[in-house]
């Protein structure tokens, strides 16, 4: 099983040139994949519906799209019709099979007076690769505040979707229980859906190796299930390698790693591969894969 995590930049890529095919052609190897800063109605990247057409590109893949930064675009005709439109940017999650089921978790925002932010989220879905068991699977960005300011703010996020991850026996999958309430059906048929401890939380965290919110990961319980970087269980150490290039004559490195895959220990005991798409030109960001038995 192939997964990929990729920070898109909305498909402007590092020639300035917004192509969403570009994005579509590196991640279609994949079995599933995560996109980060996906939008829909923005000037810059040409009032385009990202996510429609992004499954229009890789269209044998199931997907769903969740935005967390919503805000109004609308327009009013001289007559008073409302063109109903938002401006929208998140996650998205694309996979070979079927995505059961999906929540969406905004996550703790700070209010900066001298810096840009914005909100943010996760994307938790449940995913049953064919012949195998069921896997949770989130999606997140978290923010995009400097290391220095916004380290707590990543660690409050954090602490957010861990609280997600470990409240799973308590609250169940997307339904539970007796499918019959008052002589309708609220199942449609469907037996209840899997709701499994194993997990990958994937993205961009917008942190390094060491800091304080990857050492929250790193530290981490999910059940009774320890987190493990899988950078780190493909036997790299975590500061090798970058997903976020830098001008080297400037800053003296060539580039930091912003990007990762986390696994809960079950899954991160099968992975053979992980590796750095360097060439990829479509993001601002490197993608990330790994490959899973």
């Amino acid at each position: 099983m192939r997964v990929v995590t990729y920070n898109i930049q909305f498909s402007r890529g590092r020639d300035g040139v917004t192509d969403l095919r570009r994005i579509a052609d590196t991640v279609r190897e994949a079995d599933i994949i995560g996109l980060q800063e996906v939008e829909r109605f923005w000037q810059r990247s040409g009032e385009a519906d990202q996510p429609a057409e992004l499954m229009a590109l890789l269209p044998t893949y199931h997907a769903v799209f969740g935005c967390y930064y919503d805000v109004d675009a609308s327009s009013v005709a001289p007559d008073g019709t409302v063109a109903n439109r938002r401006r929208q940017f998140g996650n998205m999650l694309l996979s070979r099979w079927p995505i059961q089921w999906v929540r969406q978790h905004p996550l703790p925002k700070t209010h900066y007076h001298d810096a840009f932010n914005m909100h943010q989220g996760a994307l938790e879905a449940v995913i049953v690769p064919e012949g195998h068991a069921p896997v949770r699977v989130i999606v997140l960005h978290l923010a995009y505040i400097s290391m220095e300011k916004g380290d707590a703010e990543r660690c409050a996020q954090l602490d957010h979707v861990l609280e997600v991850l470990n409240r799973r026996e308590h609250e169940g999958a997307a339904w539970s229980g007796p499918n019959d309430i008052a002589g309708d059906d609220w199942s449609q048929g469907l037996s209840a859906p899997d709701n499994p401890a194993s997990a990958l939380i994937m993205g961009d965290f917008n942190m390094v190796p060491g800091s304080a919110p990857y050492v929250r990961m790193i530290t981490a319980q999910a059940g009774d299930h320890t987190i493990v970087d899988s950078w780190k269980a493909a036997g790299y150490r975590a500061r090798d390698g970058f997903t976020y290039p830098l001008d080297e004559a400037r800053y003296g490195r060539p580039g930091i790693k912003l990007d990762y895959i986390f696994l809960t220990d079950d899954l991160a005991q099968g992975v053979e591969r992980a590796w750095i798409d360097n060439d990829a030109p479509g993001s601002d960001h490197q993608p990330y894969w790994i490959e899973i038995a």
